[in-house]
């Protein structure tokens, strides 16, 4: 159902109003639009193509808009223009101007204001046609100071004859005024805000009351409506014979009906004044009686700001297919106006319901299906439905037509359907809907399949080689008939998919087999069950770890730590196996590629490889396994030493003791000494050692913390000399701490003496 919003922009900052269309009884969704160009609301009538729109008493404008509610232009010097009424050719609108004691004429082509009769001595309230002449309803201006009452005019003719008075009730206020184009002649009138109505017969002059009473049921009168056939007056939500104002029914509203309006055909709209947010704000009943085609909730969904139907709200399209509905918010002085423009409210909403019997049936058995078919307008009892059947890719997704069902005078139906292919399938019925109901549609998902099998095995984790070992298995919705069987496949290191032959299945859909493995490691267990007329395929696998001996395996090298650059030597050993001796090796620098070997062991067990070290390396060995040794693993870290590069400075000249070179120093004095790693390991650090000759050894006097490698890989340190050590000997060197791809690294020692 079509819905959607359009907006008008306004002229006033008190004043808001949005545009909504919709067909859809459903809740309409907040207004974000500007607002209606309009202080008040007064009345709304619609005629060739175009909307219409008083201000009310206190204005001086009619708005005129398209049919989707937008803005086509405003009439202004308007003075009160409150009651509104199209002429019957459609050609013009008719607007009472309260604040000018006259009656101004507008042309629906032009959209321009073409004529203003006098009303003089009285001001025009509210506007009714009938027997040929236009109808008023009227107060005194100040000058008169008669009763209120209703008149007629003449606009065919020059000038327009009006006429006062035309009938004998006095008013205390000007009614509002009703009439049907299906009844000439028959007037409606009704007091605001009392319960005072009457009717008139004005083919005569002066009119002839038909009846004039005060209805008891009705206390407070905001709108008015006479049937296309004028049998009855509708005041809000209640009906009354025209002939005696006697009761005749009512519609089933949730709360006060501010407005009715009633379309060519008979179809009633009645606006409400409501209170809660779940409370319909505008409802439309059939023709002829009270059954509600469609509602309308325009409360905000989020603030629930409950809007009302202003009196005299409500006004159908003259085709009938399109009803206008203002709604308005007070919010403490601050209204919002708004206009919904409803597309075919007269025609109900339709319901399609489809449930399958079973969800899954079995191929050889029919699908059978229940729905109803269902609307707030009744259906009659032999409308059909059309009905067709889509499947899966596992058959056909084209929708396959099935014979289309009649619904029974309650609006159900069945479908029975005959299909032995397996298949999700998917029915869905349809209704193409009338002039009194819309389309609707249903569906239903049914699988059309045998019952699942559902293997399921139950099996050891793990077994010793050579020793039997039992897998029990169980089919599900058993029974099963007799001589069914499951196929059984066996998968190890020796072979792949081994035929273990068949073992039968019970009544019960349980079996059971036995096996003996031979080879160990993961051994995997298949069983198959192809199915049979009542149940699909299914199959399970069982995992089981069959033990194998332990076996040895060890790596060693040549050395633990190489100078970088040095060629390793790299022995792989392993021990007792049955039918494998193959092992890999793989040598994992920190810095550099992996390199990996495979080699078949010699007699001795051994696999032989060398590996030129650049980094601190860890040598991986592995063992797969066989049929009955298990996988073994090991592994050999070694270190590269770095170079340590020393240098000293600030000596004063060089002495030789023995083949050992010592620079020498004045006592005193700071002695240097640098140092640089390379490779460059610029973030890592290196200690210094100070050591001193006496009493025939070297012995140590200090060591510093860890100096970290500036950006060129160096760092120095400062020795603080004493006098005291004229004529000592000492020693200075460095080393590297190591880090992840160098092993720890000392420098040569560095001596110097100190003169006196």
């Amino acid at each position: 159902m079509p819905h959607r919003r359009v907006p008008l922009r306004a002229a006033t900052a008190a004043v808001m109003a949005g545009i909504i269309t919709s067909a859809l009884p459903t809740t309409a969704q907040a207004d974000s639009s500007p607002g209606l160009p309009l202080h008040s609301f007064g009345r709304m009538v619609v005629a060739n193509g175009h909307i219409f729109i008083s201000g009310g008493s206190q204005a001086d404008t009619v708005l005129v808009t398209d049919l989707d509610g937008r803005t086509v232009t405003t009439l202004s010097n308007e003075p009160g223009a409150d009651g509104l009424v199209a002429s019957p050719d459609g050609n013009t609108v008719y607007a009472a101007l309260s604040g000018s004691a006259a009656v101004a004429a507008i042309s629906t082509v032009s959209l321009k204001e073409t004529a203003r009769y006098a009303t003089p001595g009285v001001n025009p309230a509210y506007l009714a046609w009938t027997g040929g002449k236009l109808w008023f309803s009227y107060s005194s201006t100040s000058t008169t100071g008669s009763w209120p009452g209703i008149g007629s005019m003449d606009p065919s003719v020059s000038p327009a004859a009006v006429a006062l008075k035309q009938t004998q009730e006095s008013w205390s206020t000007p009614p509002d005024l009703a009439a049907t184009p299906g009844k000439p002649g028959l007037l409606a009138a009704a007091e605001l805000g009392s319960g005072w109505a009457g009717v008139y017969d004005v083919s005569t002059s002066p009119a002839t009351t038909v009846v004039n009473a005060d209805v008891p049921s009705v206390s407070s009168t905001s709108s008015l409506a006479l049937t296309p056939d004028g049998a009855d007056l509708i005041l809000g939500s209640q009906l009354f014979r025209t002939g005696d104002l006697a009761p005749d029914g009512s519609y089933p509203v949730q709360s006060y009906a501010r407005a009715v309006a009633v379309a060519p055909d008979g179809t009633v709209a009645t606006g409400m004044d409501a209170s809660l947010p779940s409370e319909n704000t505008v409802s439309v009943f059939a023709p002829g009686g009270s059954v509600l085609l469609n509602a309308y909730n325009y409360t905000a969904p989020v603030t629930e700001v409950i809007p009302t139907v202003p009196p005299s709200g409500l006004a159908w399209a003259p085709d009938g297919h399109r009803l206008f509905a203002v709604t308005e918010n007070d919010n403490n002085g601050y209204v919002t106006l708004n206009l919904h423009v409803l597309l075919d409210p007269e025609v109900a909403p339709s319901r399609l319901a489809l449930t399958p019997s079973s969800a899954r049936v079995m191929p050889a058995q029919t699908v059978t299906l229940t729905g109803t078919l269902t609307s707030t307008a009744p259906i009659a009892a032999g409308t059909v439905v059309h009905v067709t059947r889509t499947g899966t890719s596992r058959t056909s997704t084209t929708p396959t037509p099935l014979p289309d069902v009649a619904i029974g005078s309650d609006g159900s139906f069945t479908i029975a359907d005959a299909t032995t292919a397996e298949d999700a399938y998917t029915y869905t019925v349809s209704y193409g809907g009338d002039a009194g109901h819309r389309t609707a549609t249903a569906t239903a998902q049914v699988m059309v399949a045998r019952p699942a099998s559902n293997m399921q095995l139950t099996y050891p984790a793990t077994s010793n080689r050579g020793a039997p070992l039992t897998v029990t298995g169980q089919l599900g919705n058993a029974p099963y008939p007799a001589g069914k069987v499951v196929r059984l496949t066996k998968s190890d290191q020796a072979s792949q998919g081994t035929q273990l032959g068949t073992v039968a299945v019970n009544p019960d859909g349980s079996f059971s087999f036995t096996d003996t493995p031979q080879i160990g490691g993961s051994v995997t267990y298949i069983a198959d069950y192809a199915g049979d007329p009542g149940h699909e395929p299914s199959g399970s696998l069982a995992f089981v770890d069959v033990s194998r001996l332990a076996t040895t395996l060890s790596v060693t090298t040549d050395a633990r730590t190489y100078a970088s650059g040095a060629m390793s030597t790299i022995t792989v050993h392993l021990g007792s196996t049955f039918n494998g001796r193959t092992v890999r090796l793989d040598a994992v620098p920190a810095i550099g590629r992996t390199v990996t070997w495979t080699a078949t062991a010699d007699a001795h067990g051994n696999v032989v490889e060398h590996f030129r070290l650049g980094s601190n390396t860890a040598f991986n060995a592995s063992y797969a396994g066989d049929y009955r040794y298990a996988p073994a693993t090991a592994s050999m870290d070694v270190g590269v030493l770095a170079t340590v590069l020393e240098a000293q400075a600030g000596y004063t000249g060089s002495k030789r003791y023995g083949h050992t070179l010592y620079r020498v120093y004045r006592a005193g004095s700071l002695p240097l000494m640098a140092a640089t790693v390379s490779p460059n390991r610029s973030g890592g650090c290196v200690v210094f050692r100070l050591q001193e000759y006496a009493q025939g050894a070297w012995r140590s006097l200090a060591t510093t913390s860890c100096y970290p490698l500036d950006r060129s890989s160096s760092a120095a340190v400062v020795v603080n000399s004493r006098k005291s050590w004229a004529g000592h000997l000492f020693r200075l060197d460095a080393v590297f701490r190591g880090d992840g791809a160098y092993a720890t690294t000392a420098g040569a020692w560095q001596y110097f003496i100190t003169s006196g």
